[in-house]
């Protein structure tokens, strides 16, 4: 049940991404809600790999989710590797 939501939202998500109008609108409310803001990164965690996690942090300034919640939700997802020690380490020189 939860993971077809999910799928769901996902998709919602992807239409922002593929329509400029619609995402330049998504993104004005998604600045404005810092809850929701968590959210999306949170999808856009699940649903992507360690190398578009990397460009993600790597290009933003701030992030709304907490060092230890990104990290904790990168351990979770992705098995223990040099990549992943690699993007962890970063997460936490970084935003510390």
């Amino acid at each position: 049940m939860f993971n077809a939501f999910i799928i769901e939202i996902m998709k919602i998500v992807s239409v922002f991404e593929n329509n400029s109008i619609l995402k330049a609108e998504a993104l004005e409310i998604i600045e404005s809600n810092i809850k929701f803001k968590k959210f999306c990164e949170i999808l856009f965690v699940l649903k992507s790999n360690l190398k578009e996690i990397t460009l993600y942090l790597d290009n933003s300034e701030k992030i709304s989710l907490e060092k230890e919640e990104i990290t904790e939700l990168i351990c979770s997802i992705f098995q223990k590797s040099v990549k992943r020690d690699d993007i962890i380490q970063k997460i936490n020189h970084k935003y510390s």
